[in-house]
């Protein structure tokens, strides 16, 4: 086998780019393209959210991914939150998923210097919730996956981000940014949304920051807010990587921003 990790690939030597251009539908010109590619990403690096766009975590898209990096800075950071959260996914006492937001719980955390819960520092960041953060303690518990991690980051030169912590988010709430998290996305809904009609789904993802809301899934959507009965589109949004959020964490965000009194007050 030519690939067992996605590192093996930044190792090839020129027999192995010749057993590529031997493949099946590929040929010398794809594999020249791919081979500058590799040499591109070698050279020049990626950012700390498009690698950990690139691991392929369930419910973590690319949206998601930047969140997630600009709450670590560093890629020795993400993976030594990752390899921390390992750590729970055997432990009968972990705190619920739902309950990860006691704000009670995370200030004794941080007055002890114990870890209650799992990657800590997405706890009550806006636009994380206890679906993500599942999605990353099932990838933490796969050693494979996190040997896999290791190995690309150590292939390839991952740059640094600037770490924004839910202070600098509560502080600056009063920006456009911060009261616009969805700011330039392309947003779909799909499935049933807890007392909203469509439309009015749509008009706070606006509020959000939106740049739109169309009635497809497509490899320029951004995101994907699912209910009940998801179903195709939701499907699609999962081949395809693009980032999903339970239509319960997006009423929580709305709520949060307290668009909904928005909503109603301007009807």
């Amino acid at each position: 086998d030519l690939l067992r990790y996605p590192s093996d690939i930044f190792q090839f030597g020129e027999s192995d780019w010749e057993a590529i251009a031997a493949l099946p539908g590929w040929g010398p010109k794809s594999c020249k393209n791919l081979k500058e590619s590799v040499q591109r990403v070698a050279t020049n690096g990626v950012s700390l959210g498009r690698f950990i766009y690139s691991l392929g975590i369930r419910h973590v898209g690319k949206h998601s991914s930047e969140l997630v990096a600009s709450s670590y800075g560093t890629i020795d950071g993400f993976l030594n939150a990752i390899e921390a959260a390992a750590n729970f996914t055997n432990d009968n006492d972990v705190v619920q998923e739902t309950s990860a937001t006691d704000e009670d719980c995370l200030e004794r955390e941080k007055s002890d210097g114990s870890q209650r819960y799992p990657f800590p520092a997405l706890q009550n960041k806006l636009g994380i919730g206890p679906v993500m953060i599942e999605s990353l303690m099932e990838f933490s518990g796969s050693q494979n996956l996190v040997l896999a991690a290791k190995s690309l980051s150590e292939s390839i030169r991952v740059l640094k981000q600037d770490i924004v912590t839910g202070e600098e988010e509560t502080s600056s709430s009063s920006s456009m940014d911060t009261a616009r998290p969805w700011k330039g996305l392309r947003v779909v809904f799909t499935g049933s949304l807890e007392g909203l009609t469509r439309g009015e789904a749509q008009k706070l993802a606006k509020l959000l920051g939106a740049k739109s809301t169309p009635g497809s899934v497509s490899k320029s959507t951004d995101l994907v807010v699912f209910g009940e009965k998801g179903g195709k589109k939701l499907e699609q949004a999962q081949t395809l990587g693009i980032s999903t959020l339970p239509a319960d964490e997006f009423l929580r965000i709305v709520e949060d921003l307290h668009l909904l009194v928005e909503k109603k007050g301007s009807e």
